[in-house]
């Protein structure tokens, strides 16, 4: 005897969200059999209900016949970037077993072949963004931006012959700077093995495309200050210790360099002086290699912008500044790369 849909809402109501129970022995000792699509009581055999929908994924799919466990039959989503209507996607089928013409990609291959060119590029320099953006770290609301940023571009006159792979990387850095997410172009050069020649002529051509649109644009360089925050999150200083750090980079800037130097190279000198002159609380003491190895330049870099804003250090910290008891020391030592090109010699 099966109940209808309104019995079997009052029956829900009725048992206060605890679960189903029997309208007869007043068990909760349910059994639920989604092959035949009812619900039962353990104790004395009443049905409850019947027609129940299973709502989880298909029985019959594809991917199961060829020995996954994968229940899914329908892909993953797709790029809405791409302006593409519904269609069906084509795998390339497994390797061995039977020569069919499905298990051979046959059918992968002539989709692949139907599809445009422009629509090939837009997904390989979607791919290369997430990529690159992952490997970096970025949140997803700036891959996002540079998915659309990349659609703009990829097909004008100066960036059209260029590789997917350098326009992504120069899209992902004018967002980037675009939206104060501070990363250099050193750690872009990095991460896509690309030289700053190439990322830069890609960079500028999305900059004239920019102001011929009238937009505002983000400055070409970064600034210490900018990138202050996550090389003091990466050797694990406090806020207050970032604050300072970046305080102390302006002022070094304004005041005691001279002539043109790397953001993270500044960066890097400005964090071991503050490391040098303050009592900065971490787990382990921060040293030159550490300060080195965690922005990417090289130590004799480190020890050449300590060196030159450690005359004027009084003057690029703020009032009310605690220092340790000890001055710290300028640093007279030679730099590994210059002695092991002295023995050389």
């Amino acid at each position: 005897m099966s109940l209808n849909q309104d019995k079997i809402n009052q029956l829900w109501k009725k048992s206060r969200g605890q679960g189903w129970f029997c309208t007869r022995c007043n068990s909760r000792d349910i059994i639920q059999d989604m092959e035949k699509g009812i619900k039962s009581c353990r104790s004395c055999g009443h049905v409850i209900a019947t027609s129940i929908i299973f709502e989880g994924a298909e029985y019959r799919q594809f991917k199961v016949e060829h020995g996954s466990q994968d229940r899914s039959r329908v892909g993953g989503s797709n790029e809405m970037d791409l302006n593409v209507s519904l269609s069906t996607s084509f795998a390339s089928g497994g390797k061995g077993g039977g020569m069919t013409y499905y298990q051979d990609g046959g059918l992968g291959k002539a989709q692949q072949r139907s599809v445009s060119s422009k629509q090939r590029n837009l997904t390989k320099g979607y791919s290369e963004i997430n990529t690159i953006g992952k490997t970096m770290g970025l949140p997803d609301r700036i891959r996002e931006k540079a998915k659309y940023l990349f659609k703009d571009v990829r097909f004008l006159d100066k960036i059209k012959r260029k590789k997917s792979k350098t326009v992504a990387t120069a899209v992902i850095s004018y967002v980037c700077r675009e939206a104060g997410v501070g990363r250099s172009m050193r750690e872009m050069c990095a991460v896509s093995g690309l030289s700053r020649k190439e990322i830069g002529k890609v960079y500028r051509a999305i900059l004239s495309y920019k102001k011929g649109l009238g937009q505002k644009t983000p400055s070409v360089t970064l600034s210490a200050p900018q990138l202050m925050v996550r090389f003091c999150e990466t050797l694990g200083m406090s806020f207050p210790e970032q604050t300072l750090c970046e305080k102390v980079a302006q002022a070094a800037i304004d005041k005691a360099i001279e002539g043109s130097r790397h953001a993270d190279s500044i960066a890097a000198g400005v964090i071991f002086l503050v490391v040098q002159m303050c009592n900065i609380q971490t787990k382990k003491p921060i040293r030159l290699s550490d300060i080195a190895d965690a922005i990417g330049v090289a130590e004799s870099t480190v020890r050449d912008i300590y060196n030159e804003i450690y005359p004027k250090r009084l003057e690029l910290f703020p009032k009310n500044t605690e220092f340790k008891d000890k001055d710290p020391k300028q640093l007279t030592g030679k730099s590994k790369s210059k002695s092991k090109s002295k023995s050389k010699k």
